[in-house]
């Protein structure tokens, strides 16, 4: 049996019938890494940056956090949407960091970055501690709050704002995932 979950999920290591040359071959296998630096882009001068996240788990939430150009805390929030797919809590979260209640949040924003108002790029979730934490603490809580003051921040979002402007680390295994 243990033969045959290895062969499916490891295809490419060579399957053994003795036990002892099996073991032999796990303990020398060593995964093959993939290591990209990554950390928390500061704004330009003058600028504010908005991080988001929106999670959906069964129920869904978002959350975000707008710093300025030195990194410090402007607004953090953490939302509580019910029902709804991660591409819509992604949205929504968006729409929760911004000062606009609309109606069709898809097509304003939409507008919004044809205009030049808004810029989006992607980070990885390395980079976007915070408002990843943000997002999950509200789907336990089931209600929103806001949050004007890093003092006021739930302690391991606070200490996620200090440490996501160091270097982290993404790592993950490749696709072909051991060398034997």
């Amino acid at each position: 049996m243990i033969c045959i979950l290895i062969t499916v999920k490891f295809s490419s290591l060579p399957i053994f019938t003795e036990w002892k040359h099996l073991v032999y071959v796990v303990e020398i296998c060593k995964p093959l890494l993939k290591v990209i630096p990554v950390k928390w882009i500061k704004p330009p001068d003058g600028c504010l940056k908005l991080n988001i996240d929106g999670c959906s788990k069964g129920l869904a939430s978002g959350g975000g956090c707008l710093r300025n150009q030195y990194g410090d805390l402007i607004m953090a929030y953490s939302t509580f949407f019910g029902s709804c797919t991660n591409n819509m809590a992604e949205a929504r979260a968006i729409l929760a960091g911004t000062p606009w209640q609309i109606a069709h949040l898809i097509e304003h924003i939409h507008e919004m970055r044809q205009e030049g108002h808004i810029k989006f790029s992607h980070c990885y979730r390395e980079a976007n501690c915070t408002a990843d934490l943000l997002a999950n603490w509200s789907i336990h809580r089931k209600y929103s709050t806001f949050f004007m003051e890093a003092n006021t921040l739930p302690m391991k979002v606070r200490a996620a704002l200090k440490n996501d402007q160091l270097v982290n680390f993404r790592i993950r295994t490749t696709k072909k995932s051991f060398n034997a």
